[in-house]
């Protein structure tokens, strides 16, 4: 059965109707890290993670530890809200790579970062492993990254003690719902056709 062009344009206008509303609501996550946030259920100064805890916040960790240190740049009054101190994500084990996995691929991503010494390294890669971002830096920043397909991000230092502080990401729909959702619309006009 075909489609008459006028039937064939209304689905294709509906589908990209939807298509980038779903784009506009995408899922837009902002993690500090704190007690408050995901409770570990201590507040000592450092926290080593089993990779698990964010999942609900849609990542995993690997060779990272939760630190609390006065020191973070980023603090502000809502982080010390307790008597405890801004929170972070550092490097467990000098020599390895922290690693921060996106359940859903990001399209963007923003990393507040800082440093006491040595030189914050910050590499990004996608669903493909492909590098699509480096980065090093001394101090303290924040570095925005927009890729597609953003699957994972690793940080490491050069000898000295360097932190993410917070992370912010947008997930993008996945490509399987919009084809569900695409095809659930050629369907709805196929019946109404038929009625026709």
């Amino acid at each position: 059965m075909t489609l008459k062009p006028n039937c064939m344009a209304r689905v294709v206008v509906a589908a990209a109707s939807l298509f980038l509303a779903q784009l506009a609501s995408a899922a837009t996550s902002s993690l500090r890290f704190t007690e408050t946030q995901m409770p570990l259920g201590t507040t000592a100064s450092q926290v080593p993670l089993t990779g698990g805890e964010y999942t609900s916040f849609g990542i995993t960790t690997f060779n990272v530890y939760r630190y609390h240190d006065s020191r973070d740049p980023f603090s502000d009054g809502s982080e010390n809200f307790g008597g405890t101190e801004p929170y972070g994500l550092s490097l467990d084990t000098r020599g390895n790579l922290a690693r921060v996995d996106f359940l859903t691929p990001a399209l963007s991503i923003d990393v507040d970062w800082w440093t006491i010494t040595g030189t914050f390294v910050l590499d990004v890669y996608d669903t493909s492993n492909n590098h699509v971002y480096g980065f090093s830096g001394s101090g303290a920043g924040t570095q925005t990254i927009v890729a597609p397909n953003i699957r994972y991000f690793t940080w490491h230092d050069s000898g000295g003690f360097v932190q993410v502080s917070n992370l912010r990401f947008t997930n993008v729909p996945e490509p399987s719902s919009l084809a569900v959702l695409a095809l659930g619309l050629t369907l709805v006009a196929v019946r109404r056709r038929k009625k026709l």
